[in-house]
């Protein structure tokens, strides 16, 4: 079942708030769940992603978007087809 347990159990994980314990299962994974990304750009993992680490990366994404675009074009031309179909 993992480390927390159903609403309707009557042990409570130490990890769960005691008034999120009334909610169902559903509602209860969904206060729970606080994803990762958040605090990298909150700033709450220090030195973990700067602005310059964004830049860098959408710069190199947008390398690789070119070079994969038209090596697929280049691809349907070899193939005797049109490069939209590449």
């Amino acid at each position: 079942m993992g480390k927390y347990l159903h609403a309707s159990s009557s042990v409570a994980s130490t990890d769960v708030p005691e008034e999120m314990l009334g909610l169902g299962s559903h509602a209860l994974r969904h206060a729970i769940f606080h994803p990762k990304l958040l605090d990298v750009f909150s700033g709450a993992a220090a030195g973990m992603y700067t602005p310059a680490d964004l830049r860098q990366d959408a710069l190199s994404g947008m390398t690789v978007g070119i070079i994969a675009l038209s090596l697929s074009m280049a691809l349907g031309i070899a193939s005797e087809s049109t490069p939209a179909i590449g």
